[in-house]
């Protein structure tokens, strides 16, 4: 395998070179463990974008404001490329200790966004176990 990279001495990229993909992924485990991140939780990440930058926010934080049990949320955040294609673009990511819970949030926050003030402004979208937050 060939690596390129602008940053040859970073901690990670040494460790991989150093120690082997063993040692690197069972590092990343832990960490991921202690961070609660997958696979130790599950998310779920709805997206929402709209011609005006509050219109999407608006929209997401509304749902954020929902008291969901066993669920946590992160957001809503600027999408990493805010604007794309003259549209504004957010985040918001749900996270939950189980599948069961975090199934039963998105159904009950599913059931909420017909009612929610902002939905004829928005696209959104929901992905269910996100590979990434690019969009």
């Amino acid at each position: 395998m060939l690596v390129q990279t602008n940053y040859p001495d970073h901690p990670l990229l040494q460790d991989l070179v150093h120690n082997g993909y063993q040692h690197f992924a069972k590092q990343a485990l832990v960490e991921r463990k202690q961070a609660r991140l997958p696979p130790f939780s599950y998310q779920a990440l709805f997206r929402a974008e709209a011609n005006y930058p509050s219109y999407p926010e608006k929209f997401l934080r509304s749902l954020a404001e929902i008291t969901l049990e066993n669920c946590q949320y992160a957001g809503p955040i600027p999408a990493a490329m805010e604007k794309k294609a003259g549209k504004f673009r957010y985040h918001l990511i749900l996270q939950a200790t189980s599948r069961k819970s975090l199934h039963l949030a998105i159904a009950q926050l599913l059931t909420a966004i017909p009612q929610n003030e902002w939905l004829s402004k928005v696209r959104w979208s929901l992905d269910i176990d996100p590979i990434d937050l690019n969009w």
